[in-house]
């Protein structure tokens, strides 16, 4: 997981709750609408959908069975 959508409200949480190793290598997208979560979860591109699915399908080798 490398990327996380969370409520504008819970910013002050993470910061003063989570160290600086804990955060890092993720980027955390601080929302307030839907329509903010909908820009970011969502592939706006044939090119960004063709990543997704590539690193869903990296995700899912590494899942043991």
């Amino acid at each position: 997981m490398h990327s996380i959508i969370l409520p504008a409200d819970n910013k002050t949480n993470v910061e003063e709750d989570l160290t600086a190793e804990q955060l890092e290598g993720l980027s955390i997208h601080y929302v307030s609408t839907m329509e903010e979560v909908l820009v970011i979860a969502l592939p706006s591109s044939a090119a960004e959908q063709r990543v997704d699915d590539h690193e869903r399908e990296e995700a899912l080798r590494q899942v043991p069975a």
